[in-house]
């Protein structure tokens, strides 16, 4: 389903769910004009929205600050402070958000992708050895969960990270295309929603839309590289780059997510 589909159908209780009124979501989303153009490896971003440095719910990293980094479609935008405030309700930690696309979309030094307004990365929630929730910076996280750039006092926040892979596959502001992850904190996300009770619709969801890199792509061991899918309704010259075709284009050295 797209945007407009999941509006129709379960998006009223979604946006319940996400905790913003059903009105004031619909005017947000009736004033957006934003288009993504052609593919995140080749593309463009037209009436792009920026979104905010912070909120009481997130923050963007100062890098992508500093670069200006922080542009977007408006339903990523829109869709991208539900989940922050989705995510936090429970916390004062806000969800850390790092590189969107430039203003205009287009290619960036910094990233082989994120050219149209559909790319953004998420930093991992992050607990010390006592399960207490720490600031989430870019931590790389080895195969035992433990932190190998700031220490094993540090740890991936599988339950934390989970509640934002299945915030961000509720969202009814957009369908994910894809989660971009290391195969095995992937692993570890699909274990704990297994034995947690996730029902099946979003464990197969999870599945199919939460995947490990592929050859030519970083490990993204330290952020959720994260795509939302074209909306042909509004954006007619969006262009999705199928999974089988971005590992072939990545062998012949042309990007795909970063």
């Amino acid at each position: 389903m797209r945007y407009g589909a999941k509006r129709a159908g379960s998006g009223a209780m979604a946006l319940v769910l996400f905790g913003c009124g059903l009105g004031a979501a619909t005017e947000a989303f009736a004033a957006c004009s934003s288009q993504s153009v052609g593919t995140p490896v080749n593309g463009t971003l037209r009436g792009g929205r920026e979104m905010p440095r912070a909120s009481a719910h997130h923050v963007v990293q100062p890098f992508a600050v500093r670069h200006e980094l922080r542009w977007a479609t408006c339903r990523l935008v829109d869709g991208l402070l539900a989940v922050a405030r989705e995510v936090t309700r429970d916390r004062r930690l806000p969800l850390v958000i790092g590189n969107l696309s430039q203003k205009g979309g287009g290619e960036m030094k910094h990233s082989a992708s994120h050219e149209s307004g559909r790319d953004v990365d998420i930093a991992f929630q992050v607990a010390d050895e006592r399960g207490r929730a720490r600031f989430p910076v870019y931590h790389r996280f080895d195969s035992k969960l433990e932190s190998r750039s700031h220490g094993p006092r540090y740890r991936f926040d599988v339950a934390r990270n989970w509640q934002i892979v299945a915030a961000l596959l509720r969202a009814p502001h957009f369908e994910i295309e894809r989660i971009v992850i290391a195969p095995y904190l992937r692993a570890a996300l699909l274990d704990h929603a297994q034995t947690h009770g996730e029902d099946a619709a979003m464990m197969a969801l999870a599945r199919t839309k939460v995947v490990p890199p592929w050859p030519g792509v970083k490990l993204h061991d330290n952020h959720f590289h994260v795509r939302i899918a074209c909306d042909p309704s509004t954006e007619p010259r969006c262009r999705e780059v199928p999974l089988t075709r971005a590992i072939a284009s990545n062998a012949r050295g042309a990007g795909g997510a970063g």
